[in-house]
Parts: C-alpha cells; structure tokens; sequence
C-alpha cells in the first residue's frame, strides 16, 4: 500500500508566497502469530527562499517569500528556490506537482517553470537540461493549470537518525511578452494568486 501527501505552493505576480503542508501517513499490517508492524510516517519539509527553519507548514498557512519587485510588466520573470527532504525516518517520496486553476485573466496569462537547481536565477533556469526540468521548458514556461509528470521530483528516503538528501528546485513565474498579453485591457493593475499543490507518494524499496 502507498502512503500519500499532499502540500500547497501559493504564488503571487508581485508578491509570492509559498507554503508546503505538513505531509503525515502511516500504514500498519500483521505479519504472522501475533506481531505488528508498522510503517514509518511519509513526510517531507521545505526550505523556502533559503530562510531557516526548515519546517512542515499547513496549507493554511504558508511560508512566506516576500517580493519587493514593482508590478510585473510583459516579458519580467520572477524566481524562487524551494528545496525540499523527507523527514528523519521517512521512506524515499516521489513529488508531482498539480495545476492551478486560475483565478483570473492575469492568472491564466502566466506561465511558469520548475527546473532542479541549487541556484535560482534566470540564467539557471534557461540553461537547465532537459532532465532537470520538472514543469515547462528552459526556454518557456507552460500555463498554471499545467502539472508535472507523476512522481517525478524524488526525495531520497530519510535514517533513522537523519532527513533525506535535499532536493533543490527554482520556481519561474513569468508575465509573457506576447500581443495578447500587452493588448488586453483587463491585465494592467490586476493582481492574482496561484495555488499549486505537490503530492507525495511513498516510493516502494526507495526507488
């Protein structure tokens, strides 16, 4: 049986907020005669912008990444890392990040990126290889309501003494530079948040 998580990332276009939930399940079974078993707690934790403390957040109240940018205008990008482990003991998790639904015109005009990276910067991000890139492309991002693959971010399993190997990732989220973009009246002075949401799936063995 696979455990499963879930965590939420809240994203803003001037202002962006990024919250991951605390990810607990357990499982138990009955080996022969009488003894039980159970399961290590599925988990894992986020480090957000780089700021201590690592910590598991509810979805209702995310970790915060401040963003002092002015307004986005077509054609600005804006960057965060998220990196990411499996608590001490947890077994080995397997990330997919879910789509957003939009919440407005801004929200479906904006486009974004995960790639691996331990840096978070623009030139990381367009120069990711193809196998680094968890949602969208180096060279272009892909609406909101687009996810990743299943299980493609892997979280190497926690010790019993220790948390995961850390696994870095740099968001893009970027205001295209298109005719649409630049000619829709709705756009300028609009704000908008964005919810994604990664679930976490135990990884039978590890792998």
């Amino acid at each position: 049986m696979q455990a499963l998580a879930a965590v939420g990332l809240l994203a803003g276009a001037g202002a962006v907020v990024v919250g991951s939930s605390e990810v607990v399940a357990a499982w138990g079974d009955r080996v022969s005669g009488s003894a039980e078993f159970t399961a290590a707690d599925v988990a894992f934790e986020s480090l957000v912008d780089g700021v201590e403390p690592w910590a598991l957040h509810g979805e209702d109240a995310p970790a915060v990444v401040n963003r002092t940018a002015p307004a986005m205008l077509p054609g600005t990008s804006v960057f965060w890392p998220v990196t990411l482990r499996a608590t001490t003991d947890s077994p080995a998790v397997g990330v997919t990040v879910v789509g957003a639904a939009p919440q407005n015109a801004l929200g479906s005009a904006l486009r974004y990126t995960v790639v691996r990276s331990a840096t978070c910067t623009a030139a990381a991000v367009s120069g990711a290889p193809p196998s680094d890139v968890v949602v969208g492309s180096a060279a272009a991002g892909v609406p909101v309501a687009t996810g990743s693959a299943e299980g493609v971010v892997l979280l190497p399993a926690g010790t019993p003494t220790a948390t995961g190997t850390t696994v870095p990732l740099c968001f893009r989220l970027t205001l295209p530079d298109t005719t649409a973009v630049w000619t829709d009246p709705s756009l300028p002075g609009s704000s908008t948040s964005v919810r994604w949401t990664l679930d976490g799936t135990a990884q039978p063995n590890g792998s």
